[in-house]
This record gives structure tokens, C-alpha cells and sequence, in this order.
């Protein structure tokens, strides 16, 4: 992880080649402006970076893509919804169906564990792998920071046996 002092940051601001004219125009040169705008840019990133670090469970969006990983061919399916069934023990239930004359024809239900990316088919119980959810999974696991440990923990406790609320 990334420590940085406050009093670092002009050290860092001045590395990044702010540009010092020397032009005032309203009694602010162009470098406290240029300045401030650095600072605060590097401030933004810097924030970003330690809430993306902090979190250990996946967003609600990244769980989607995992869902749409597993849907057959989206483009054939039309009126296909997605949809979050229910929370719990760290795992999210996605219902995935498609509308059609007004009545909801069932794809599927899928459950994710929100720590480990790791995905049950819930209806078979079955754990569910393919390429295409291989390459979402790994994104998700590096970001999150995830350990052999920890996925095999989650393989081996799978969340249709996790007790539910």
C-alpha cells in the first residue's frame, strides 16, 4: 500500500513538472493555479486508490458481469432481465429470466460469493466454470486481493449450504 506524508505532496506535485510562468493575472499566478489543480488531481487518485483497496467484496456491478458471463448468448435472448434475488452470508442470488407476452420464462439462478467471485449454478448445485467467467473472475480476484486459501475456503463451503436469513 501506498503511504505518502502531506508535506511529501509538493515534493511529489513538483516531480510531475507543474509549470511556473510567473503571469499573474488577479493577483494568482499561473502556478499556484496549475499548482492546486495537481495537488488536487493527485489527491482524487490517491482516494480512489485506498477506497478500491479497502474494499474486500465485490460491487454489485462486477457481480452482473459474472451472471452475464454465464447467460447463453445474450444477443438471442431478447427481454432478458437480471435480477438480484436475495443476499446472504456473503453471497448474492441472481434470478435471470426473459419476459415474453407478459409472463417470465426462467433462464436461471446463480449464486456468487461476494468475497471470492466464486459461482454456483442454484438450481443444480453445482459450482460453474467457463472460460468466459474465468477471465471475469480473475480481474475481480486480483482487485480484491484474493488467496488460494480463501477460494478453496469458498469452494469448499459453497453458498447454497451457507445458512440463509
Amino acid at each position: 500500500m501506498v503511504a505518502i506524508r502531506l508535506w511529501e505532496m509538493s515534493d511529489l506535485v513538483a516531480l510531475l513538472g507543474s509549470r511556473r510562468t510567473g503571469v499573474r493575472k488577479c493577483g494568482v499566478s499561473e502556478y499556484s493555479v496549475g499548482y492546486t489543480m495537481t495537488a488536487l488531481r493527485i489527491s482524487l487518485f490517491l482516494l480512489l486508490q485506498f477506497w478500491s483497496a479497502g474494499q474486500s467484496q465485490m460491487t454489485e456491478g462486477e457481480s452482473r458481469k459474472l451472471v452475464a458471463a454465464l447467460v447463453p448468448n445474450v444477443k438471442k435472448i431478447r427481454h432478458q432481465v437480471i435480477e438480484l434475488e436475495r443476499e446472504h452470508d456473503g453471497c448474492v442470488v441472481y434470478r435471470v429470466y426473459q419476459i415474453r407476452l407478459g409472463n417470465d420464462f426462467p433462464i436461471g439462478y446463480w449464486s456468487i460469493d461476494t468475497r471470492t467471485a466464486e459461482v454456483w449454478n442454484d438450481v443444480v448445485f453445482e459450482r460453474v466454470t467457463n472460460k468466459r467467467l474465468a477471465s471475469v473472475q480473475l480481474v475481480i480476484r486480483k482487485r480484491l486481493g484474493v488467496t488460494d486459501d480463501e477460494q478453496s475456503a469458498s469452494i469448499s463451503n459453497p453458498c447454497y449450504q451457507r445458512k440463509s436469513n
